[in-house]
């Protein structure tokens, strides 16, 4: 019975990692990037998104995926600065993912405190921005990317902020 059940399980894991590389095969990159949104200093804080808008050809019911890459530096090393966390409002999606790009201060976005390295000056930390969709047609959307974070003097005297960055995907017809 346990061999059953163990061939079984296999089976299942096989079957569903199939079913998530073609998944991942059939998504399409972008035709056209290009824009970019942020660099202003709220709280102490330079955040940007780069590339905000994006040209897919003629949706014909495959996945697409948007990528942009998502900064974020303290411009005043002595200040304290928390990304609490991200969210995308405004277009359904089949996933959303901000992942951190390699490097020594890589870290998860959620409750990531802005860094400074070992000679006290800012470090920018980099995520990727991945949002997989089914378009159509002819479609323009123009979903919300919302950064929720924390900054001020001190932790205690921190002011809880959201700063919004307008995206455009476009889709030809």
């Amino acid at each position: 019975m346990k061999k059953l059940i163990t061939a079984c399980v296999a089976v299942l894991v096989c079957l569903c990692a199939a079913i998530a590389a073609a998944a991942y095969i059939n998504t399409r990159p972008a035709d056209k990037t290009e824009g970019s949104v942020g660099e202003n200093i709220v709280g102490r804080v330079e955040m940007s998104v780069s590339p905000s808008e994006q040209t897919f050809s003629c949706g014909d019911g495959s996945s697409c995926v948007f990528r942009a890459v998502f900064s974020a530096k303290k411009n005043d090393p002595t200040f304290s600065a928390v990304i609490n966390s991200v969210r995308l409002d405004g277009m359904e999606y089949e996933s959303f993912s901000v992942d951190p790009e390699y490097g020594p201060y890589a870290a998860d976005i959620n409750n990531c405190m802005l860094p400074v390295d070992g000679d006290g000056n800012s470090v920018e930390m980099r995520w990727s921005v991945e949002i997989v969709f089914t378009p159509e047609a002819g479609a323009v959307y123009e979903p919300v990317f919302k950064v929720d974070y924390t900054s001020g003097v001190k932790p205690e005297a921190a002011n809880r902020q959201i700063r919004e960055f307008p995206l455009k995907i476009e889709v030809l017809s």
